[in-house]
């Protein structure tokens, strides 16, 4: 939404220097009414809508310096890079969607959501060192880093976000964290690191990795 203001206050006002910026006012008027869709009704697909608004944002910044410097005009200001990172983040966004694609439509009832926030506050809170069913990790890719917590239970586990924006919840076999070495300088451990199809790579304390191979291996509870 805060993309659509500018793009819509920039192309309105670009509109008396080259009439092409009318693409812009409509790119700024569409990212405003997807915004507000996204937050009134969040679904799955609007991961996709984010991304190709993002996308096509990213784009235009770009075609207009590229033009801006085939007519010979200065070229000043973020608009470049800032088309570059869009893209990047559309990208993010699209690439995101198969997370959340199977989420059923149904919309959760209050009491789930509070047990959910709950749940994920607790494990946000704990302390590795004093909680033996917790691990915590660092992931990274091309856009941030992000602190994972997990609440090892009997036969699943819990992977939180501790920004607060992603909770997993996934079967014993259906994570893994694989060992790669250890930075040199560094106390933490490289792995790569899976729940369910969603791979990331980053580091952990051996202590905490050596925990979560236990759990890993440990025969799940009701299966003799």
């Amino acid at each position: 939404m805060i993309f659509g203001a500018i793009a819509l206050g920039v192309g309105t006002n670009g509109m008396q220097d080259n009439p092409i910026n009318i693409v812009l006012v409509l790119i700024g008027g569409f990212m405003l009414v997807e915004g507000l869709w996204v937050i009134r009704a969040p679904t799955p697909g609007g991961l996709i809508a984010e991304g190709l608004v993002l996308l096509t944002l990213g784009a235009w910044n770009i075609f207009i310096t590229i033009q801006s410097i085939a007519l010979g005009a200065e070229v000043s200001g973020p608009w470049p890079v800032l088309g570059a990172l869009q893209i990047i983040w559309g990208i993010h966004y699209a690439v995101r969607y198969h997370s959340y694609a199977d989420l059923p439509p149904e919309r959760p009832s209050k009491e789930s959501l509070k047990t959910v926030d709950e749940l994920v506050r607790t494990i946000t809170k704990a302390n590795p060192t004093d909680a033996e069913d917790i691990i915590e990790l660092e992931t990274a890719n091309f856009i941030a880093r992000q602190n994972w917590k997990a609440k090892l239970m009997d036969n699943a586990g819990v992977f939180v976000d501790t920004r607060g924006r992603e909770v997993f919840v996934a079967r014993k076999e259906d994570t893994e964290l694989a060992a790669g070495g250890k930075p040199i300088g560094s106390k933490k451990v490289k792995v790569s690191f899976r729940i369910d199809d969603r791979r990331m790579s980053g580091t952990i304390k051996p202590e905490l990795l050596d925990r979560y191979e236990a759990w890993k291996s440990a025969k799940p509870v009701g299966i003799a």
